[in-house]
């Protein structure tokens, strides 16, 4: 802190990351939040960081889209894979697979009945049998395809 003299008053030239008559305050360097695309901000003294985690993102600023395709070619079983803006999508999915990298078998596409026009997958809530409480991930109506 540099103290400049002035008559009858002072005024103090603080260090980075300081403000105020007598450099007494932090400065909020998170303010306005300087990350982008849902990034947590963290007020350093006279910085920032941004955490990009679980945005899709990278940078100083989770300014950089992060290409999931080329990072980690997450689809399966032949399907292609699409950048899109902090996500991906695998389309399209061959054959009976299904899922967000077209990772499982479609239940609907399994198996097949004749004269069935549609297929449903139907998920129950967990209930409680005794102090157990169980789940039925999901039933399924089985159809050809249309």
């Amino acid at each position: 802190m540099t103290k400049l003299i002035f008559p009858q008053s002072y005024r103090c030239a603080c260090a980075s990351g300081y403000t105020g008559r007598r450099c007494e305050s932090e400065v909020n360097e998170c303010a306005p939040d300087p990350c982008l695309h849902g990034g947590r901000c963290s007020d350093l003294l006279g910085d920032f960081s941004c955490d990009c985690g679980g945005t899709g993102y990278s940078g100083p600023h989770c300014e950089v889209n992060i290409d999931e395709c080329a990072a980690s070619a997450p689809c399966m079983n032949g399907a292609a894979c699409r950048d899109t803006d902090g996500d991906y999508s695998c389309q399209p999915c061959p054959g009976d697979f299904c899922g967000k990298n077209c990772q499982r078998r479609d239940p609907c596409q399994m198996v097949r009945f004749e004269n069935c026009t549609s297929c449903a997958h139907i998920r129950f809530p967990p209930f409680p049998i005794g102090l157990i409480s169980w789940e039925f991930p999901f039933l399924f109506f089985p159809c050809a395809k249309p």
